[in-house]
């Protein structure tokens, strides 16, 4: 029985775990807009970035059809580890200047101790998202910004990497490359 292009883009999603949860060597990054940044590794993955408070579960490109189109968006997820009510969440690639803004949760919801959001979502051609078409590897650094009722603010630095080999993955997988 074939399997249909949805469950072929729900596999492939589901293949491609961003944020490894295990930690090993260290690995500094230097962002456009804040200077170094360091991340654990692990088997070529970052690991979560997280604190006494917060620990984020999910930095993952995706596809999403609407009216028929491909299109990609990010899934971005933290896990609450204190009982803190949330004011805001800020999402940002800050990878390059000028940073891209992808979610800014003025009201974030909160269930099961998990905050979840998507990016709007991002034509899948070079032009929308250059790094995804070419064939090295390549890392995107996410500045996720967290501001409670208290207004105390917590800012986790997520890298999530991409080999040239899980690019073309996507692509595929996605429906992306003209070459099925």
């Amino acid at each position: 029985m074939p399997i249909s292009h949805l469950a072929r883009i729900a596999i492939g999603a589901g293949l491609i775990i961003l944020a490894s949860c295990a930690s090993g060597s260290r690995n500094v990054q230097t962002s456009a807009v804040g200077g170094a940044i360091e991340s654990q590794r692990s088997g070529g993955k970052f690991a979560p970035a997280e604190n006494d408070r917060y620990a984020v579960t999910s930095a993952e490109l995706g596809a999403i059809i609407l009216d028929g189109q491909h299109y990609l968006r990010w899934t971005f997820g933290l896990r609450i580890k204190q009982p803190i009510q949330l004011r805001s969440v800020r999402v940002e690639d800050i990878t390059n200047t000028p940073p891209i803004s992808y979610i800014s949760d003025q009201a974030p919801q909160v269930a099961g101790g998990q905050w979840i959001s998507y990016s709007g979502a991002i034509e899948p051609n070079a032009a929308a998202i250059p790094w995804l078409y070419d064939n090295s590897a390549s890392s995107r650094i996410f500045r996720i910004t967290i501001t409670d009722l208290n207004n105390q603010v917590s800012v986790l630095n997520q890298s999530v990497s991409y080999s040239p080999q899980a690019k073309k993955e996507l692509r595929r997988w996605y429906g992306l490359d003209n070459s099925r």
